[in-house]
């Protein structure tokens, strides 16, 4: 009987993680800045989310989303977002992405659009990088983007938008057409706290209930 009683608080547990983690904060760049931030702030707060960019906040590129260029412009080209606490990076939106670079053929002269990964995306943990992934915004958009588990216990997520790197291609020549090279508007960057569950000292109170009656019942043989 004590068992399942530990059982039952266990699997409150577990309930209650998973319902901290599933209730996430967004960004979503909504709220307009002061007009005594334009180009003064590198950061922006909302819904317990802090983003600092590493240049000024240019009112011309953020509002509703954060437009984001390799070069070029004033417009950011990296972003550390972070809670108060622990986090999980759950999802984020890239509503436009585009490229402007081509691949021309040697001969004809002949050009298309190509793209490559041009997003890197990095989680930290007390200033230490513990996972990272490149991602194709233009594979993204317009869609949501959602974090694998292993973007968990962070305490800083790190978006940065790299000048294309592309292979070379036998008889073609590759290059950017413009500066930036890509851009793309960045929205609803949702992250769930990772606090301790409710629940967890009641569980601890529970195994140090059933030692307690361990060790009358070894008293009683």
């Amino acid at each position: 009987m004590l068992t399942s009683f530990i059982r039952q608080l266990v699997s409150v547990s577990v309930l209650a993680t998973i319902g901290s983690q599933a209730c996430g904060a967004t960004m979503t760049f909504d709220k307009p800045l002061s007009p005594e931030d334009y180009f003064a702030t590198y950061s922006y707060i909302e819904n317990g989310i802090t983003m600092v960019a590493d240049r000024p906040l240019d009112p011309t590129y953020i509002g509703g989303t954060l437009h984001m260029d390799d070069g070029g412009t004033s417009a950011s080209r990296s972003v550390n977002f972070s809670m108060p606490k622990r986090f999980r990076a759950l999802s984020f939106q890239v509503p436009w992405s585009s490229f402007n670079s081509v691949s021309c053929n040697d001969e004809t002269w002949e050009c298309e659009e190509v793209t490559t990964s041009n997003l890197l995306i990095e989680g930290f943990r007390g200033g230490k990088s513990v996972i990272s992934q490149w991602v194709n915004a233009n594979d993204v958009a317009p869609n949501s983007f959602l974090f694998s588990r292993a973007f968990t216990g962070l305490t800083s997520l790190r978006f940065s938008l790299q000048w294309p790197q592309f292979p070379s291609r036998p008889g073609y020549t590759i290059f950017c057409a413009d500066n930036p090279c890509s851009h793309f508007n960045l929205d609803n960057v949702t992250l769930a706290p990772v606090p301790v569950p409710a629940s967890l000292p009641l569980v601890g109170s529970a195994f140090a209930t059933l030692g307690f009656f361990g060790l009358r019942a070894r008293k009683r043989r």
